[in-house]
């Protein structure tokens, strides 16, 4: 029985489409027997769920880590450079005639090496200060770009958990039959039981002709009744 849940339990996980999953996920209970192996079933499926969120949690920090380990290297390469070229520059004034010393002083005064000496110090200068600014650009954009993705996540995590504003429907008022075409204010009818309950306009002048009449029909009849009994 424990064997026939697993292999239900791995064809759950192996199905793509839904109603295979619902399918499996009936022939599971089924086969299930006791309250005991149906606790042991949840508790299996309460650690599958827990392993992919796990594993797509650790994924995403790898991804984030590759990332972030990815621009480190070529930081640290360009770092590299720049020291070897630092170092080179600081050679060339070595041989050049420079000392430690005497350095900011024959900075300022006019160079008196050979041209070649001179030319490969320029070149070398020019060199560095193209690697310093490559730098400072692939730092900054490293930065701007780690805080625009920062912000979209954050952004979108929280329209993910915002819930959806209920639209508000209007509820349309009742209109009379004779007062339906009319879209003025005091033309509406309010509606009671089904009928209209405020006497308007026509209503009015047509229920008090109405009422005229049945009386007069009335009176004539019991006149009539009258004079006929005598």
């Amino acid at each position: 029985m424990f064997m026939l849940c697993l292999l239900l339990l791995l064809l759950m996980l192996l199905s793509s489409s839904s109603s295979l999953f619902l399918l499996c996920l009936l022939f599971c209970c089924a086969a299930l027997c006791s309250v005991y192996s149906l606790a042991l079933l949840l508790l299996l499926l309460l650690l599958v769920v827990i392993v992919v969120v796990v594993a797509v949690g650790v994924c995403l920090w790898l991804l984030l880590l590759f990332v972030a380990g990815v621009c480190l290297l070529l930081l640290l390469v360009l770092m590299l450079l720049s020291l070897l070229l630092l170092m080179l520059l600081l050679c060339g004034f070595k041989q050049a005639g420079f000392t430690c010393q005497q350095l900011p002083v024959k900075l300022v005064q006019p160079l008196s090496v050979e041209p070649k000496s001179e030319m490969l110090l320029l070149l070398v200068i020019v060199v560095v200060v193209v690697i310093v600014v490559v730098i400072v650009v692939v730092v900054a954009v490293v930065v701007v770009m780690f805080i625009v993705v920062v912000v979209v996540v954050i952004v979108a995590i929280f329209r993910h958990r915002r819930p959806h504003r209920r639209r508000r429907r209007r509820r349309r008022r009742h209109r009379c039959r004779r007062h339906r075409r009319r879209r003025r204010r005091n033309r509406r009818c309010g509606r009671r039981n089904g009928r209209c309950g405020r006497l308007r306009n026509r209503h009015f002048v047509v229920d008090v002709v109405f009422l005229d009449c049945s009386h007069a029909l009335s009176l004539s009849l019991c006149a009539t009744l009258a004079a006929n009994s005598r």
